[in-house]
């Protein structure tokens, strides 16, 4: 689950650590709706196998603040176990073809609450789509700012451009392509070192900021 950049800016440059929960909280409320929609199992009785609802998940989640560009990037990655209680009090293995059908909901789950979160302390939302998904950013952080933290969509994008398509255009397939393709290796970094130069960095482009919302 990744926030939009303006929220991530928000978030790090700015200093807004309410955003953070409201990250975290929305990746919990999507996480809730998929154990609501997707979890089951399938077991066999009497040489039948049938798929039983079971609405809980085992899921890891780690929250990260960085892009492989080391750019504010706030998101969360959830590992979701091969395995599910059912109403016997049994541990089973997971049917995860719901799971795998409805991740593009769970993804629009979280947006939605994340923009509701956003909006509690008086930010602004402003609609947007993110490919062919709805999304939304935050107008207190302006394009200019926005765009200078997005090293890692633009060599996306120009990934994509050889293949002569656009984000709305691209199949999911090949954005994954493209995304692989561009994929720095992970370095290890000083977070706190890293928050000073993005705040200096944008200081340097000189980028009027809006209100930050008390």
């Amino acid at each position: 689950f990744s926030a939009p950049k303006s929220v991530s800016v928000a978030a790090y440059v700015h200093g807004d650590d309410r955003l953070i929960a409201a990250h975290d909280k929305a990746v919990r409320e999507a996480l809730g709706w998929l154990e609501r929609e997707a979890a089951a199992t399938r077991i066999r009785e009497n040489n039948e196998i049938r798929t039983e609802a079971t609405n809980n998940l085992v899921i890891a989640t780690y929250r990260h603040d960085t892009s492989r560009e080391g750019e504010p990037q706030l998101h969360t990655h959830s590992v979701i176990m091969n395995v599910t209680q059912s109403a016997d009090g049994r541990w089973r293995s997971l049917e995860s073809r719901p799971i795998y059908r409805l991740q593009t909901e769970a993804g629009a789950v979280y947006r939605a609450a994340l923009a509701r979160e956003c909006e509690r302390p008086g930010y602004s939302i402003e609609k947007t789509a993110k490919g062919k998904h709805p999304s939304f950013e935050l107008r207190e952080v302006v394009k200019a700012e926005r765009d200078l933290f997005s090293t890692r969509s633009r060599q996306i994008e120009r990934e994509l451009e050889k293949l002569g398509k656009t984000r709305e255009t691209a199949t999911a397939e090949e954005k994954q392509v493209a995304t692989l393709n561009t994929r720095q290796a992970k370095e290890s970094l000083d977070r706190g070192g890293l928050i000073e130069a993005w705040r200096a960095q944008a200081r340097a482009a000189d980028i009027e900021h809006g209100l930050r919302p008390e």
